[in-house]
């Protein structure tokens, strides 16, 4: 499932969106199966999951490649995390894969003064995000949700990136609140300094 920007009171838009079957494994289910036509379904989902895979690379191209709208200024990333994380963990074993600037601006809460990245607290955003409501996510136990956070970047102006302390009190925020979500692992990438990758 691939999503971008969905601002507060929206509903989740999906750019693209497919379920494909996981090929057997099991040693009891191939020795009970008829083996040709076993063969011939697993065929079937090995080509089912590269139509996919080549479908949603387009896809991922296509968002990584379009202009923000003007209508998206701010990015509510906390939002947009936690109903993924709310309406998606729980159903099965999740692997949340995020790729964004972790910068969050929304009029409640905003990673910005003057137009630039201010230094946030960790620990401050957060009590400002619990205070909000935001703090915890329903979910159902006993399902693991990985999250994979592929880089934190500095900004789109190239004069202001962020420094080791900012990477690490954001780093900081982001791990709370997705393990606070529900997220049994959490794992962000390195700082990349390149909006454009």
């Amino acid at each position: 499932m691939l999503f971008r920007s969905i601002a507060s009171g929206q509903t989740l838009a999906r750019v693209y969106d497919a379920t494909v079957e996981a090929p057997v494994t099991s040693e009891d289910a191939i020795a009970n199966a008829r083996i040709g036509p076993f063969k011939a379904s697993q065929r079937c989902v090995e080509a089912r999951m590269a139509l996919h895979q080549k479908a949603f690379a387009a896809a991922l191209d296509k968002v990584l490649n379009t202009p923000v709208s003007s209508t998206l200024a701010r990015s509510e990333i906390v939002y947009a995390v936690r109903q993924v994380m709310t309406e998606f963990a729980g159903e099965l074993p999740v692997r949340l894969l995020v790729y964004s600037d972790g910068w969050q601006n929304s009029r409640e809460i905003s990673f910005y003064a003057n137009g630039k990245p201010r230094a946030i607290v960790a620990d401050t955003e957060l009590a400002a995000v619990n205070k909000l409501g935001f703090g915890a996510a329903e979910r159902k136990p006993g399902k693991p949700v990985k999250a994979l956070w592929f880089g934190l970047l500095a900004n789109e102006d190239r004069k202001y990136y962020a420094d080791a302390l900012q990477v690490a009190e954001m780093q900081k925020f982001w791990r709370t609140l997705l393990m606070q979500w529900g997220a049994n692992d959490v794992q962000i990438g390195t700082t990349l300094n390149n909006p454009k990758l």
